[in-house]
């Protein structure tokens, strides 16, 4: 059987549906007059619909429904490159479409494979947080701005749908949202909660070709154009380029971690208001970030040279070879033996705690700060090793190659 309605075709092979209808007369709304009760099982339905570029295609739904409940037995759903099952239950229809409550609901997710941003583009709401129901509605005002922009053909950021409490317990095989992650995830589980017009994450697992990860978030569309998110993102036992590669937000607020080679453990905890595409809005940034890691490698050769070169001034070409021997290798870098610093980015500064790095008998402290634009301060102490002296320098870079202000 198939079915056209305003330019939408509707399709399916089977359908047992029982069902019967009260009529109630005291409601004005005219859907709210006709209150349906029954099951319905559905076989190979497919839906092309003008406003979706995909077609949708059902295998099996198997659910019953009253004005109040849809209790989903099993439903399969092909979307585009997504596939996936849902069962649970949606309440609160009938108070929700006439405005006293908020739409509830609770499925569990499982899936193949899922395309994350097409779908998050398809349930997108049509106003932010922060507009009235009828915004861009007009014939003038925001909506025509974009069109005058040509932002009709720019990808939406999406919106939390409101008056919804709608939770999907997760469990997907691969997945990709390229929005944010350069590779396919692979083994997604946990919770995705849609409520109070929030998106949450909450202890979402997975992995990709570099590592395993876990992420709490909380997302907030405010206004298309000013959109919130707090992360609590943790990663196992990364290659730090690999690191900057799979989330390359990192290379904007963390250009340092670019000087890194090695493995290690990476966590961050931030929160920070985006533009409509995602791009970071830098006096937002607020959070703090760790890595510890075990033969991990600074790689800077001109900045280290001169380093060098300072300390011999003071310590003689004895004590600069046998730091250049066992510390500063200008051809291979910073060799340490163990890494534990902290970051705490702040709109475009990224101050770095005071932190010990080992090599062999030597321990020495790094602490200062670095900025988006790659200038830096930092503050080099030899705190421990077989010299007879301590020392420290410091050096800083405004744009015009490392400079060493002081040395003692």
């Amino acid at each position: 059987l198939s079915a056209v309605y305003e330019g939408d075709n509707y399709s399916y092979d089977k359908i047992n549906l029982r069902a019967n209808v009260t009529y109630n007369e005291k409601e004005e709304e005219l859907f709210l007059k006709f209150l349906p009760r029954g099951s319905i099982d559905l076989v190979n339905a497919k839906v092309n619909m003008k406003a979706i570029s995909d077609p949708i295609e059902v295998p099996t739904v198997k659910m019953d429904f009253n004005p109040f409940d849809f209790n989903i037995e099993h439903t399969n759903v092909n979307i585009g490159k997504s596939d996936f099952s849902l069962q649970g239950r949606l309440s609160n229809i009938m108070p929700y479409f006439k405005g006293d409550s908020i739409l509830r609901g609770e499925f569990n997710f499982d899936s193949r494979f899922t395309d994350i941003g097409a779908l998050m583009a398809l349930t997108s709401a049509d106003t932010a947080e922060e507009e009235a129901p009828d915004a861009g509605k007009t014939g003038k005002g925001a909506a025509e701005d974009k069109q005058v922009d040509g932002a009709e053909d720019k990808p939406q950021p999406f919106l939390v749908p409101k008056n919804t409490d709608i939770t999907l317990h997760a469990n997907i095989d691969k997945a990709v949202m390229m929005q944010f992650f350069a590779d396919t995830l692979s083994s997604l589980k946990g919770d995705i909660q849609v409520i109070d017009s929030k998106l949450i994450m909450d202890g979402l697992r997975f992995s990709s070709p570099l590592t395993a990860m876990q992420l709490t978030a909380i997302y907030r569309s405010v206004r298309p154009d000013h959109l919130y998110a707090y992360l609590d993102f943790h990663l196992l036992h990364i290659e730090v380029q690999d690191l900057l590669s799979a989330i390359p937000p990192l290379q904007e607020f963390m250009p340092m971690l670019g000087s890194f080679r090695g493995k290690g453990e990476f966590h961050l905890g931030a929160e920070v208001y985006m533009w409509d595409d995602y791009s970071i809005k830098i006096p937002t940034l607020r959070g703090a970030a760790s890595i510890n890691a075990s033969e991990i490698t600074l790689m800077d050769g001109e900045m280290f040279t001169q380093m060098l070169d300072e300390m011999g001034k003071i310590g003689g070409m004895k004590a600069k070879n046998l730091f250049k021997n066992f510390i500063f290798d200008p051809a291979k870098g910073v060799k340490f033996d163990t890494l534990s610093a902290a970051f705490v980015p702040f709109r475009d500064e990224i101050p770095v705690h005071p932190f010990l790095l080992s090599v062999d008998t030597y321990k020495s402290v790094l602490g200062g700060h670095h900025s988006i634009d790659m200038n830096y301060a930092y503050t080099l102490s030899l705190v421990e090793s077989p010299l007879p002296f301590r020392m420290s320098i410091e050096v800083a870079d405004k744009g015009k190659g490392a400079e060493f202000s002081k040395f003692k």
